[in-house]
């Protein structure tokens, strides 16, 4: 008795076609969630570095009395060497000095040694929207910047879109 196998091993066509199908359906869906998953990790990284710099920030403050140096901002370039060197021994590391989106953090002193009034932006709103129309504070102004003495923002992921700044007080 001869008795003929012919099985035969591998894949029909059709289970094929199916399994590139559900691979290009999932290659697909990664393809559009991967920016928005993304934007959430930079967002998260740079709300960590901000706090990081807020905590820094209040050591300094607490240890010497004073803030550092606010940004240096010329000509569109931005300057944060002073604000490193003075938060270094607070465990602060060079990469902490821009967003996740490879911009610079932007910071300023809200109150000098004095108390006095430094900083000529709208409190406590985005500390880019508008600046105060004269020297002079009004009631609000002041009781609001009682409240905090330093902002520390990142511009966000898009630059020209103030919705999109990421923003800490401290004092």
């Amino acid at each position: 008795m001869n008795r003929r196998h012919s099985s035969k091993a591998g894949f029909t066509l059709v289970e094929l076609m199916i399994v590139i199908g559900i691979i290009s359906t999932l290659m697909g869906l990664v393809v559009f969630i991967y920016p928005k998953i993304q934007n959430m990790l930079n967002k998260t990284e740079t709300n960590n570095n901000l706090h990081l710099l807020q905590q820094a920030l209040i050591k300094y403050k607490s240890k010497r009395t004073v803030l550092p140096r606010d940004t240096e901002y010329e000509s569109g370039v931005v300057n944060n060497d002073h604000l490193f060197e003075a938060l270094e021994t607070y465990g602060v590391e060079e990469k902490m000095m821009k967003d996740a989106w490879g911009r610079p953090v932007f910071y300023d002193r809200l109150k000098d040694i004095d108390g006095g009034f430094e900083i000529g932006r709208d409190l406590p709103e985005n500390p880019l929207v508008s600046e105060f129309p004269s020297d002079t504070l009004s009631e609000d102004q002041e009781r609001r910047l009682d409240m905090w003495s330093f902002v520390i923002w990142s511009l966000g992921p898009e630059e020209d879109n103030i919705a999109d700044n990421m923003e800490l007080r401290g004092k």
